[in-house]
Order: structure tokens, then sequence, then C-alpha cells
């Protein structure tokens, strides 16, 4: 059985609690998060942990006993993360069966750093996992968009919309 490698994306919306959001918003999401990486059981995840959802997919990954690498697109990437994501990446970093910094230079183009970080992981993977609320960003629809136009044939794409729940069962 071939082993299942995960790239995977998520928006910034991923429900926090006190925040204003119910804590049933927050359950339904991390539920079908869990469940998905129960169903597909993957053998590795690459992951950015950017504010929210990736964050979050970190902290899942070690529950789960599920290897995991950390990317980096450059020094200093993580300096954006609110108080709460940083607290969790610091966690997920003792567990993470690797850490990458893609850039060491960090006057690189951030933007050109980040795109670079995202070809590596979809060419990493056999799946690209995009994870997101049914009402995300502009931002991560364009990151989509661009996963899917530098995405070579033969790569797996799964969307998951953690807050409908059903995408990843039709």
């Amino acid at each position: 059985m071939a082993k299942r490698v995960m790239a995977v994306f998520g928006d910034d919306f991923f429900p926090k609690l006190g925040y204003g959001n119910p804590s049933e918003k927050r359950n339904m999401a991390f539920n079908n998060v869990h469940t998905f990486f129960r169903v597909f059981s993957p053998s590795l995840v690459y992951v950015i942990p950017t504010r929210g959802t990736s964050t979050y997919v970190t902290m899942l990954c070690h529950l789960m006993k599920i290897p995991y690498v950390l990317i980096s697109p450059y020094p200093g990437f993580f300096d954006s993360l609110t108080a709460t994501d940083k607290s969790i990446l610091e966690r997920s970093l003792q567990f993470a069966k690797t850490s990458i910094i893609m850039n060491e230079d960090k006057q690189e183009d951030h933007d050109k750093a980040w795109k670079e970080s995202v070809r590596f992981l979809v060419n990493s993977c056999n799946q690209i996992v995009l994870i997101h609320s049914t009402n995300t960003s502009e931002e991560y629809s364009n990151l989509v968009n661009y996963i899917v136009d530098n995405c070579k044939k033969g790569k797996e794409i799964i969307d998951l919309s953690y807050d409908g729940g059903e995408d990843f069962f039709n």
C-alpha cells in the first residue's frame, strides 16, 4: 500500500474559544478535521503553520501520533501569529519529525519565499489537503488557485470544509 504523504493548507478562520464563537462551532470544526485524519490516516504531514487552521493541524497530528514536518518560508515567518497560535506552535515544534526553514535570508522577498515553500510542499507529497471554512477569505482562495495551477498531474487534491462536514465524504 502506498504511503499517504499529505501537504496540508488551511485558512485563518478555525474557530477559537473566547472569540465569540460558540463551543459547538469549534467542536464541529475540530471533530470534522479529526475525523478526516482518522479516515485518511496519513503516514506523514507537511504543513506551513499559518494563523488558524494549519496551526491546529499540527496539534492534532501530535495528539493522533501522525508524524509531521513544519515548514517556515523564512526566518520570522511565525512572528505574525496570534499568542494562542504561537503557544500551539511552540508545543508542536517539540514533537515535529523535523522543521525546515526554506530560506535563511530574512531579507528575501517574502512573497517569493512563500510561493517557494508552497511548491516544496506540493512537490513533497502525493495528496494536497485544503482545509477551510465555507466562507473563507479571498487570500485563501488565491492560495488554492495558486496550488491548483502549480500542481503536477497525479496529485490528489482533497477539499475539506471544516464547518460543513460532508465535503470529503461525497
